[in-house]
């Protein structure tokens, strides 16, 4: 049934069928489809991994199934859902859906086929949907254990979950901390006692995570799939060793970096490299240097825009992809399964998996032979803890191994002996971070009480706020802005609030700005009660100082900016 799927495919997308990777990939899950409940399924950048989804999506349009496809960035989610709704369901409203945050279409992701976040699948597979969370928190008393009035669409939500088939797309980003990968763990032994098929997908596995996952689900090795790349497909191989590009790694002064790599921007245009992508690891520095580009056909993208300018800047991408002459500038929200080419790629310094990722973006399409790009650092790197947003040991392993590799070294190709897996091993050797193995079973713990939501609240509040991120978002809106809140981390708004720049917030059904008091700030500065805070007053928006732009985002002055929100 899925080889049949898989060749409709390629036919609704116009494609050849010219990864055999693919067509063996999709050849193992047919004929194991019934006896696995876990595959693995490892491909490089651009080889076209989402024709699989494409596939299962099909297979569950045909045989009146149910299946959730999961993404860690909205802005891949929505590329993904035009994809399927114009070829796969053929505009049928009622079989297709996507859901997160302020996106009502499959309330309780309870569509056939519903497109959504890692964020939203975590509460929803809880019996905690987003749709509820106000009223189930709000509602929570924490000294008897119980909710009051409520407990929303608890069964409901979970046998959602319970019924569906869950694709995880770039599942490598489960890997960032402990918390997520043990959140993945939770998952999969959930829907593996459940007699249900997830499949995960990613371009960059290292061996040590493909460890955790064997050791850590051990009972269920033989319910366990690997599909591996590897050497299974030369054209392919061949064709991205032709590809001619030089990787310049250089360490820039803070205070001119904006400067350099307008010259560097410059330079490639005076040699013929017009499609341009600029990677940085903050939003802050993705907006100053947007402002510095003097170009009619550029493109800002990063992860605080509402819900309609991101619909927006995706109209706009597919616009610049018509063009050969653009420039993009970004953050990590670009990594996850954009489809943009560039032939001038020059990124800001990130660990090995995020790397590989923003070259998965560069001389991605067949024919584009010929290119140039830039790895560059800030001195601070040096420093201990944090460079940015990520872990500065993994970022000097990464930079390490790319001064000693920089001629052999293929960012394309996951095998081989110049292929991208040494480095992305050599990073994360020792590093990867562990599964509590208490947390899991605490997480499991709920679903043996079908009819009492307490365990799942309680849990949800020692988590503070997510069971996937080690920060929850908080909503806000400028004077200036539209009625939808831009959500940014709880660590960013806790800063914001010492700064004196949060000066009131708008309930659910309330227009008027109400103002935060002296007490109501103390127990914003304090994680757990921020939470019960957020859910009780039924917080639509905080209001800060700011502005808001729809071609720029949220803009915030906070000084030092540590975290992409």
């Amino acid at each position: 049934m899925l080889r049949d799927c898989y060749k409709d495919t390629i036919s609704f997308f116009n494609y050849q069928d010219k990864r055999p990777f693919i067509s063996e990939a999709m050849e193992v899950l047919d004929s194991r489809w019934n006896d696995k409940n876990l595959f693995v399924v490892e491909a490089p950048t651009g080889y076209g991994k989402s024709s699989i989804t494409a596939s299962l999506a099909l297979k569950t349009f045909r045989d009146n199934g149910k299946l959730i496809v999961v993404f860690p960035l909205r802005v891949l989610l929505e590329d993904q859902f035009t994809k399927l709704y114009e070829n796969i369901v053929k505009k049928n409203d009622d079989m297709l859906g996507k859901k997160y945050m302020h996106e009502p279409d499959s309330p309780y992701l309870i569509k056939p086929i519903t497109l959504t976040t890692v964020d939203t699948l975590s509460l929803t597979m809880f019996g905690l949907a987003p749709e509820d969370l106000n009223k189930v928190i709000g509602n929570w008393d924490e000294w008897s254990g119980t909710t009051h009035k409520t407990m929303g669409h608890y069964l409901f939500s979970r046998s959602s979950i319970l019924l569906s088939d869950i694709v995880l797309d770039e599942v490598h980003l489960l890997a960032d901390s402990t918390k997520s990968l043990t959140y993945l763990i939770a998952l999969i032994e959930y829907t593996i006692r459940n007699g249900q098929r997830i499949i995960l997908m990613s371009a960059t596995l290292s061996r040590y995570f493909k460890q955790i996952i064997e050791n850590s689900l051990d009972r269920y090795r033989s319910k366990i799939e690997w599909i591996e790349f590897d050497d299974k497909d030369r054209d392919f191989i061949n064709e991205r060793l032709n590809k001619k590009y030089n990787i310049n790694v250089r360490e820039l002064n803070p205070s001119n970096k904006f400067n350099t790599l307008l010259s560097w921007l410059e330079e490639g245009k005076a040699n013929g490299f017009r499609k341009a992508l600029v990677v940085f690891n903050t939003v802050r520095d993705a907006i100053a240097f947007y402002k510095l580009v003097d170009d009619s056909n550029k493109l800002l993208l990063h992860s605080r825009f509402s819900t309609v300018d991101k619909e927006e800047k995706q109209k706009a991408l597919a616009r610049l992809r018509k063009n050969n002459s653009y420039v993009i500038v970004g953050t990590q929200s670009i990594e996850a399964g954009l489809d943009i080419s560039s032939n001038l790629l020059i990124t800001e310094l990130s660990p090995a998996n995020s790397l590989i990722q923003r070259f998965g973006r560069f001389l991605r399409y067949d024919k584009e032979d010929e290119g140039t790009a830039y790895v560059w650092y800030e001195d601070t790197l040096n420093e201990k803890g944090r460079y940015k947003v990520y872990d500065a040991e993994l970022c000097k392993r990464t930079l390490n191994f790319i001064k000693e590799n920089t001629e052999k070294l293929n960012l394309h190709i996951p095998c081989g002996e110049n292929g991208y897996r040494s480095l992305i091993d050599k990073t994360y050797e020792g590093e990867l971070n562990q599964v509590n193995r208490h947390d899991v079973d605490e997480m499991l713990r709920p679903f043996l009480e079908f009819e009492d939501i307490s365990k799942a609240v309680e849990l949800f509040l020692q988590k503070e706020g997510s069971f996937v991120r080690e920060g929850f978002n908080i909503p806000v809106i400028t004077g200036d802005t539209h009625e939808e809140g831009v959500p940014i981390s709880y660590s960013m708004f806790k800063k914001l609030l010492e700064l004196g720049k949060v000066k009131g917030f708008v309930s659910e059904g309330l227009e008027k700005v109400q103002k935060i008091s002296q007490d109501d700030t103390r127990k914003l500065m304090k994680k757990s009660s921020a939470i019960r805070f957020l859910f009780r007053s039924n917080i639509k928006a905080f209001v800060i100082e700011g502005y808001y732009d729809s071609e720029l985002g949220l803009v915030m002055e906070i000084g030092d900016e540590h975290e992409v929100a």
